[in-house]
């Protein structure tokens, strides 16, 4: 699984807070499946 990581979202936001999630997943994109790029 080159150039890409998994990651839970509950460990992001806990070690790095919610503000600076939302900030760094505002510019996430998944070329190989478009449906994934969209959080609610």
């Amino acid at each position: 699984m080159q150039g890409f990581s998994i990651i839970n979202l509950k460990s992001m936001i806990e070690q790095i807070g919610e503000p600076e999630t939302k900030e760094r997943l505002s510019n996430f994109s998944c070329p190989l499946n478009k449906d994934v790029e969209y959080f609610y």
